[in-house]
């Protein structure tokens, strides 16, 4: 159970942003998220959660996708304002 906590932070993690949504595959899990259904994001110093919950919530860390923003954090950004109009992630 240790192992599944951490997997995020030790393995590596493979996202893909397309025209249907944003994935999110590691070793363990995969996870897909279509953009009708994100109702909220916000950017923190690391990364940006697409949440499908609209207001803030305990369950949001169990639910939507974080991005981690890597060197191409900005061709990231760039990629989730296109297909999220009113995302206002800066």
């Amino acid at each position: 159970m240790v192992f599944a906590a951490v997997a995020e932070f030790l393995l590596p993690i493979t996202y893909r942003i397309d025209a249907e949504g944003v994935s999110f595959r590691n070793f363990l899990s995969l996870r897909h998220l279509k953009w009708a259904d994100v109702k909220r994001c916000y950017r923190d110093a690391h990364g940006v959660k697409l949440s499908p919950l609209a207001r803030p919530s305990r369950l949001e860390a169990y639910r939507g996708i974080y991005v981690w923003l890597g060197e191409d954090g900005e061709a990231v950004l760039d990629a989730i304002r296109y297909h999220i109009r009113g995302c206002g992630v800066t």
